[in-house]
């Protein structure tokens, strides 16, 4: 499962409500936080919940920013 902020990052208790539905049903967990750097987009930092097998996958996984620089 997949969760992206409405905002800069997903709300606190949305994000710990997320997290308890995923462990309940036993279902990985990626979502995105926006990364904001002097009032401007940066990046975005995507974290993996879950299984540590899916949370190192999600750690090392390739992003389109480490492909194309501009």
């Amino acid at each position: 499962m997949r969760a992206d902020p409405v905002g800069r990052k997903i709300p606190s208790e949305t994000l710990e409500w997320l997290m308890a539905f995923a462990s309940k049903e036993s279902i990985p967990l990626m979502f995105v936080e926006l990364l904001i750097e002097d009032g401007k987009y940066s990046g975005l930092k995507t974290t993996g919940y879950g299984p540590p097998s899916f949370v190192h996958a999600v750690k090392t996984m390739l992003k389109p920013e480490d492909i194309i620089k501009f």
